[in-house]
């Protein structure tokens, strides 16, 4: 895992993980917010096979997560991903804009396997990159790797 602040308006708190089992990582990202309150806010993320870049990704997605937040039917696919992936239950993140705090993700259990029956993907190494804006720019990006493999 890596995360790296590309604005002056972010910098992190903590980027960790922490390996529970085989494939179950515990994810802690903490984003220090230097400009509040967020009321515009956009995640972007590619997924792309370990190794392999260059190029376009297997998949990309972008979410205007003020909107999201507000009424999750109105993307069907990203609600799925975010209950699937229990996401409200481990971050501060799980409520309308504006946001006048710091954004947490604290001790998510990640879990390879379950990403690959969410994505389907063959088995091997990947990358989720995921960038995270406010005010149409840049702020953090993070980049999550893992394997799918066969239980």
């Amino acid at each position: 895992m890596h995360c790296k602040s590309v604005s002056k308006y972010f910098s992190i708190s903590q980027c960790k993980f922490k390996a529970l089992r085989r494939g179950i990582t515990e994810v802690t990202v903490e984003i220090t917010v230097l400009r509040k309150p967020i009321n515009n806010a956009t995640v972007r993320g590619e997924v792309r096979k370990r190794g392999v870049e260059t190029g376009k990704p297997l998949m990309d997605f972008q979410i205007d997560a003020c909107a999201f937040q507000r009424n999750k039917n109105r993307n069907v696919i990203a609600n799925l991903v975010y209950q699937f992936m229990g996401l409200e239950k481990w971050s501060n993140m799980n409520h309308t804009c504006p946001y006048n705090h710091d954004l947490l993700l604290k001790q998510y259990p990640f879990n390879g396997w379950t990403m690959g029956k969410l994505v389907p993907l063959p088995l091997g190494h990947y990358t989720v990159t995921t960038f995270w804006a406010s005010y149409n720019m840049d702020g953090v990006q993070v980049d999550v790797y893992f394997e799918l493999y066969e239980k």
